[in-house]
């Protein structure tokens, strides 16, 4: 981690996130129709994604951002730990497109080779400017610094950056010099006894 790179402030209300949506349905193809009515036109589903993974308590896909670069989607895959990198190109309008896996990648393997700790991975952010995809990765000890960790568009490890605890979302600021984490520092065991009540924080980072 470089120090002076990464500064704690206050809370932070703003969230940017492009959501390319995914999700498993076991209707018949032609009854993949119109979803809903908007006071703009209709929606129509046009393509889908399954993990393959089912969990009845949810956390399977969770977070996802499209790379208009490549034409692919970069989701959290919260069942295996994993980043999936999902084939977007053959998408058409008027048309369905049942969309593959270009590539899985497994981030608690990447801790394990590169020196962080993986807890959990919590979202996900791209760079066209930069061409980086940047993860919000969670210590697998729920009250220590998470981390940011910066792959390029294959999944490929470059660096990662200690951050506050918890990190939940991230995002680039507009200009896409700046990397963005909300921190949430939840108290998971509670308030009684000796349990700890991490601080939460937003951590920023210039990583130029």
């Amino acid at each position: 981690m470089k120090k002076g790179n990464i500064i704690a402030l206050f809370t932070l209300a703003f969230v940017f996130l492009a959501f390319f949506a995914c999700q498993h349905s076991a209707r018949p193809r032609q009854e993949q129709q119109v979803l809903q009515s908007s006071i703009n036109g209709n929606l129509t589903l046009i393509g889908r994604y399954s993990t393959g993974s089912v969990n009845e308590d949810g956390g399977i896909a969770e977070i996802v951002q499209y790379n208009k670069d490549n034409r692919r989607a970069y989701l959290v895959n919260g069942a295996l730990g994993s980043i999936d990198i999902i084939d977007a190109g053959q998408l058409r309008s008027g048309g369905f497109t049942e969309m593959s896996l270009y590539k899985r990648i497994n981030v608690s393997a990447i801790g394990s080779v590169n020196g962080f700790d993986y807890g959990d991975v919590t979202s996900v952010a791209i760079s066209t400017r930069h061409k980086l995809v940047a993860l919000s990765v969670q210590h697998s000890e729920y009250h220590m610094p998470g981390y940011i960790v910066l792959l390029d568009y294959e999944g490929n490890y470059l660096r990662h950056f200690q951050v506050g605890v918890q990190p939940d979302m991230i995002c680039f600021t507009p200009d896409e010099q700046y990397i963005l984490t909300a921190d949430e520092g939840e108290p998971r065991e509670g308030y009684s006894g000796n349990a700890i009540d991490p601080p939460g924080s937003v951590s920023i980072l210039n990583h130029y």
